[in-house]
């Protein structure tokens, strides 16, 4: 049937009821007795056959040789001319008798209905029914009652395709439909939820109470309450319950329900359906399970998931990409141009290119960038992502993860710190053993040589050698203890174990002037020291201990005829503070600007000293995180030392 002439199930049963109590009028017609003919109402033979026309059913009379002897209009119209025809070959198209027929079988009740009958060429369904009468001579004949049931079923065959559809659709959906009616408390079940309770609906007759007792007691309470609820407020309801099946197993059924009232307002039925959603509820929670293990999984190991609609630009985040970036979910909207605000300046352009990347790769990409928190704070990110593209190959998602890795950079940067300061300190200890067993050992063979010249001038007698060699002796001793002194005190400045704290460098450099005020009067230097230098984060005495030995050596290494001058200045440079120290000595060669740094190194062997000064102010510089040089070109005079140091902000 097209789809617009179908009718809704309740149009159908309607509609079966109407044609029924037709049907059940005129079968009541025909059941009466025959009126008698003496009777007040009997009519004239024309006068019934008016009456026999006027019926909206097929009549017809038949004589005892089956021959058709009256029909009536219907008849005439459904079947045509019955002039001299039988009724076998008539009514059912047949060319003999009917087995069944009542003429001649004196056992045949005086009423007789036979099965319903269809008509092959119209299709018409009739239902017919039969009485023998006699006539005045007493043979009998058979007047025909058809009554068309053609609509009545055609309406129970769509109704009864209906209810399959409709029972097919609950089963296949899982819902069932109830219909509570409130005044006689009888509760009516679709098939699918005597399925959904496991119960036989032969056996078990659905009411309140029952249903009760099925329902999982935690919820029977909460379910009556909503019901209570909907029903005060005339509005739809909806609740969840779980229910105990035959077996014993536990479902949740899922209900929605609306209530009907007469005119006054009372209560007359409450329809509903029940849809069982144990296994979509089983789902959710297993996605919500799987949900929080990778929720956690992705907060441990700091990894977010996200994708990116290249239509609309915007993104979707899991929770850890919010924890990632330092934004709130309830106001934070990631869209791709506020993430590319977000990303280090250094870091934006190739954080642009990546997107012109994926819409032209098929393949996965990574990449690191650096991105700003709003605390200020920098976290250095690897993105791993890919495009997906339409059937066509245009772009139409970018999805990937990102995990931070700012602690691991970190690492790696301290590791790579950590490998060069061990390769350099490995160079030193190599440099160190050399130039100590070279300079330890000249005092050792001065030692030794003038121990023997010694025995020599005590076995000639000659007193003035003997004092020159024990001289010579002493002398080389105290150089070798002065040489291990400054090698102990060299080694204590790599335990650094005073904490670094801020340090006004006017005020330092100012202390180091007083230490060596008796030096700087002896030479008459000149110690010029800037006004408001900066601070720095350092340990007060090594940084002390700097200064001397840079002020110390522009005294010691003063050029003829020249008084000494000594600048003192510093200028901030980012996160650090360059300090300077400048003189007017003598100067340094370019090829020396590095040797005298190392250990034991004096460009002028006559001057006081060790040669270690340097060397215990370039470590000093190196454990504050800083590095020295000198900027000098001998035979210019004059050489300037530049260091820097972590500033204290």
């Amino acid at each position: 049937m097209p789809n617009d002439d179908k009718k809704s199930r309740k149009e159908l049963i309607r509609e079966l009821q109407t044609l029924r109590s037709r049907v059940a009028e005129l079968e009541a017609a025909s059941s009466k007795e025959p009126v008698p003919a003496e009777s007040p109402w009997s009519l004239p033979a024309m006068d019934l056959a008016r009456a026999l026309d006027a019926l909206p059913a097929l009549v017809c009379l038949q004589d005892k040789d089956y021959t058709i002897r009256f029909a009536n209009r219907v008849c005439w119209e459904v079947f045509g001319d019955p002039a001299n025809r039988k009724c076998y070959e008539m009514l059912r198209g047949r060319s003999t008798r009917c087995d069944d027929c009542p003429i001649g079988n004196p056992s045949a009740p005086l009423q007789h209905e036979h099965r319903e009958w269809t008509d092959p060429s119209t299709g018409q369904t009739f239902r017919i029914h039969e009485a023998i009468l006699s006539d005045l001579d007493g043979g009998p004949f058979v007047l025909k009652l058809g009554i068309d049931i053609t609509e009545l079923k055609r309406t129970e065959a769509e109704l009864r395709a209906s209810e399959l559809f409709f029972n097919d659709a609950q089963r296949l959906a899982h819902v069932g439909s109830w219909d509570w009616d409130i005044p006689t408390g009888n509760v009516v079940w679709s098939d699918e939820l005597y399925r959904m309770f496991g119960l036989d609906p032969e056996s078990f007759t659905p009411h309140i109470d029952a249903i009760m007792a099925r329902t999982h007691p935690e919820d029977q309470g909460r379910a009556q309450e909503l019901i209570a609820r909907a029903i005060e407020s005339h509005e739809p309801g909806e609740y969840e319950m779980r229910i105990f099946r035959s077996d014993g197993s536990l479902r949740t059924l899922r209900s929605t329900f609306e209530s009907s009232y007469d005119d006054q307002g009372n209560l007359l039925r409450i329809m509903g359906t029940g849809h069982d959603v144990t296994e979509s509820k089983q789902v959710e929670s297993e996605l919500r399970a799987s949900r929080a293990l990778l929720a956690n999984a992705q907060r441990l190991a700091h990894v977010g998931s996200w994708e990116w609609d290249v239509r609309t630009g915007e993104g979707t985040w899991s929770d850890e990409m919010y924890r990632i970036h330092g934004r709130d979910p309830a106001t934070f909207k990631p869209t791709t141009e506020v993430i590319i605000d977000f990303v280090h300046p250094e870091d934006q352009e190739f954080a642009k290119q990546l997107f012109s990347t994926v819409h032209e790769s098929f393949e996965p990409f990574k990449h690191e960038a650096r991105i700003f928190r709003p605390d200020g704070s920098v976290r250095t990110l690897e993105v791993l992502c890919e495009g997906q593209h339409d059937e066509k190959g245009n772009l139409v998602r970018i999805v990937g993860s990102t995990h931070d890795i700012t602690e691991r950079k970190e690492a790696e940067r301290q590791r790579e710190e950590m490998i060069a300061e061990l390769e350099m300190k490995n160079a030193e200890l190599e440099r160190f053993t050399y130039t100590v067993s070279h300079d330890l050992k000249s005092p050792l063979i001065t030692l030794m040589g003038f121990v023997s010249l010694l025995r020599q001038d005590l076995d000639a007698g000659n007193r003035e050698g003997v004092d020159d060699a024990l001289d010579r002796i002493e002398n080389a001793g105290r150089r070798m203890d002065q040489l291990l002194g400054e090698l102990l005190h060299l080694s204590r400045v790599g335990r650094r174990a005073e904490p670094p704290e801020p340090v006004p460098l006017d005020e330092l450099a100012r202390q180091a002037v007083g230490l060596l005020a008796g030096r700087v009067e002896e030479s008459q230097a000149q110690v010029e020291i800037a006004p408001k230098l900066p601070s720095v984060l350092v340990a007060r005495s090594r940084l002390l201990e700097v200064f001397q030995n840079l002020i110390e050596n522009a005294l010691k290494y003063a050029a003829d005829g020249q008084r000494p001058r000594v600048q003192i200045d510093a200028r901030r440079d980012g996160t650090h503070v360059v300090c300077s120290v400048r003189d007017n000595g003598q100067g340094i060669d370019p090829r020396y600007r590095e040797k005298i740094f190392g250990l034991f190194e004096k460009l002028d062997p006559k001057t006081p000293g060790t040669g270690i000064g340097l060397a215990i102010v370039h470590r000093i510089v190196e454990l504050h995180g800083g590095h020295i040089w000198v900027e000098s070109n001998a035979p210019e005079p004059g050489s300037t030392f530049h260091f820097t140091l972590p500033s204290a902000g």
